[in-house]
């Protein structure tokens, strides 16, 4: 894991899980983002968290008179 100056900003690029993962790479305009992004793409791999709350069904909105 590593985070590198660059002309533009910082720039993080690791792997997760060994070389034979995918690699990470973005560029930040400071190195406290770099740092959480690192932390934050590591606990989603950790965690398995594929979930995406955005697809989840909505819930059933039914009346009270529905229900008496």
């Amino acid at each position: 894991m590593s985070i590198r100056r660059t002309p533009s900003g910082y720039e993080a690029r690791f792997r997760v899980n060994d070389s034979g993962s995918r690699e990470h790479k973005r560029v930040f305009p400071t190195k406290a983002e770099c740092e959480l992004f690192q932390r934050y793409t590591i606990a989603q791999f950790e965690t398995q968290a594929d979930i995406k709350l955005w697809l989840e069904k909505s819930k059933e909105m039914i009346l009270l008179s529905e229900l008496v």
